[in-house]
Parts: structure tokens; sequence; C-alpha cells
């Protein structure tokens, strides 16, 4: 009979499965960290507590530690970026000064690649940080389509307004309305 396995108090399955979280569900990278913070478990316990003994419990920490790790990324992300571009700035400068006594291509190329690098730093992070990475334009005639298809109709007719024409004034607010009290604490 081969030994007994190791027995986990409950704040070390928490650690764990936060590791496991952390690490994107690597059990291996997960035991590595964890070893490294003084809290010995074996990658296979990890991979047997995220599939069989808590698949619940691993998805609730995953799913509330979620943010956090997206933000660390993103923050990683835009730091890389950040570095990248810098460093793209002087290689614009070095170019700029040796031109004459470093091959060109070599420079040019390496400029290229940390130009692209920072650009997808730079996107990752926007994704991470829940930011726009692309534009995307439609006309209405497109929007009036994908809605149809959806089973919204768009009827009616669109009548053209005079833009000098005077707006009709808003009722006035009865006294003693919360609209009232707001207006008399203004300055």
């Amino acid at each position: 009979m081969g030994k007994p396995l190791p027995t986990y108090d409950e704040e070390a399955v928490e650690r764990g499965l936060l590791a496991l979280a952390e690490c994107g569900g690597n059990s291996e990278h997960a035991a590595r960290l964890l070893a490294e913070d003084g809290l010995p478990i074996d990658a296979r316990t990890l991979r047997r507590w995220r599939r069989d003994t808590y698949p619940e419990r691993y998805e609730r920490v995953r799913q509330e530690a979620l943010p956090r790790i997206r933000q660390a990324a993103a923050d990683a992300h835009l730091a890389l970026s950040r570095r990248q571009i810098a460093l793209a700035g002087e290689m614009t400068d070095r170019l700029a000064h040796k031109y004459g006594e470093i091959p060109a291509r070599d420079l040019a190329g390496s400029l290229r690649n940390v130009s692209v690098s920072s650009a997808v730093h730079s996107d990752k992070a926007a994704l991470l940080d829940g930011q726009p990475t692309a534009i995307v334009r439609r006309d209405f005639g497109e929007i009036k389509r994908l809605l149809r298809d959806k089973g919204i109709v768009l009827d009616g007719t669109a009548v053209e307004i005079d833009p000098a024409a005077e707006l009709p004034r808003a009722a006035e607010p009865e006294p003693g309305s919360a609209e009232t009290d707001e207006q008399a604490a203004e300055p």
C-alpha cells in the first residue's frame, strides 16, 4: 500500500484553489507558486480538487478572483506597452543619430518589432480593462436590416423639423415639489 495522502485544512484548500485560478487552471504552475510561498501541494492534488473534489468551489473562487486577475494582466500589458513605446523612441533616436554607422536594416526591423509588440500589449491592456479595441461603423440601413432579422420592425415616417423653430417650453413645476426645492437651493 502507498503512503497516505496529505491532508489540508480549509485555508490551504482555499489558497490552493485561488492559486489555480490565478494560474488559469494550470496545476503545475500553481503548485510551483504555492511551494515558493511555503505551501507544498502536489499538482495532481490541485488537479483533482479542480476537477473532482471541489469543482463548484473552484469555479466560485475563480469567478471572484477573475476581475482582479484580469486587472493585474491589463496592468502588466500596459506596463510592457509603455516600456516598449519608450524603447521604440530610443531606437528611433539611435537610428536618426547613427544612420551612417549602423545598417538601417537592423534598426528598422528592431523598431518595427518593438512597435508591433507595443501595439499588441496596448490592445491587450485595453481588452482586459474592458475598453473598446475596435471601432465598428454601421449605417442606418445596416442597423435596420439587423433589427429586422431579429424580428424588430421600424415602421414610421420621419418628419423634418426646422432647427430655427422654438421648442415648446417645459411645464412649470408645481409649488412645493422636489423640483422647486432643488431650484431654490441652487446658488
